[in-house]
This record gives structure tokens, C-alpha cells and sequence, in this order.
């Protein structure tokens, strides 16, 4: 195993905590907007640290549910999916996200995940 990757994954497992998620695999078909077409399967098991080293590793994507318990969460995210946005509705967005404690990031398809991040459990 590469160390580096190895604890990337395993900082990865501590900011996205979640016990459930999904398991993404590309099929290689696209949908007409062009989007990849994934295989998306449930993780029988709690998350380990392998499920997101994995995620770095492979084709493979993680999809993380933040939720620990039935009502309590440390995270969230919101995706939107408008891939047409300019450099000047992208830099707005990133300013208003900034204000309210979001964490802006693009996509692998283009689009843009908001992450908002708590330092306790949180009602969802």
C-alpha cells in the first residue's frame, strides 16, 4: 500500500464518518447530457478505512452516507448539478459559501459539491 494514499484514506475516514454508503462503479454507457452511468450497490458492512482507500485507488467511487445514527450527522453536502456556470457565478458562489461556512469543490462531472462540516453531532 502506498503510506501517503494510506493516510489520505484514512483522513478521508475521519472527515466523512459514516457507518453506510455506496459503492459507484462506472459502466461505461453515458447518459445524453453526457454523464457517466454508474452501478451503484449498498456496502453491506460498517465503512472501513479499506472502502476509501479503495475509493482513491480504483474506479471505484464511495458514496458516504453522513448519517451515524438514525437523526444525527457531523456533515452534509449539496450537489448541484449546473455544469454551464462561468468563471464569475462560480467565484459568487464561492464567496457566498465562504460566508456561511461552506466548503465549495467541483465535481468529478463538472458540477459543484457544497460541504458544511460540524465539530459535534448535529440533529439531520
Amino acid at each position: 500500500m502506498d503510506i501517503v494514499i494510506e493516510k489520505l484514506a484514512e483522513r478521508l475516514h475521519e472527515v466523512f464518518y459514516g457507518k453506510r454508503g455506496y459503492i459507484t462503479t462506472p459502466t461505461g454507457k453515458k447518459r445524453a447530457d453526457g454523464k457517466e452511468i454508474h452501478d451503484t450497490r449498498s456496502v453491506k458492512e460498517e465503512l472501513e478505512k479499506r472502502h476509501y482507500y479503495d475509493h482513491l485507488t480504483t474506479k471505484k467511487g464511495l458514496t458516504v452516507s453522513p448519517f451515524f445514527e438514525l437523526d444525527k450527522v457531523f456533515w452534509g453536502s449539496l450537489d448541484i448539478d449546473k455544469y454551464s456556470l462561468t468563471n464569475k457565478q462560480l467565484i459568487r458562489i464561492i464567496i457566498q459559501c465562504r460566508s456561511i461556512n461552506l466548503v465549495p469543490t467541483r465535481s468529478k462531472s463538472g458540477g459543484l459539491h457544497l460541504w458544511a462540516f460540524c465539530s459535534k453531532e448535529v440533529p439531520a
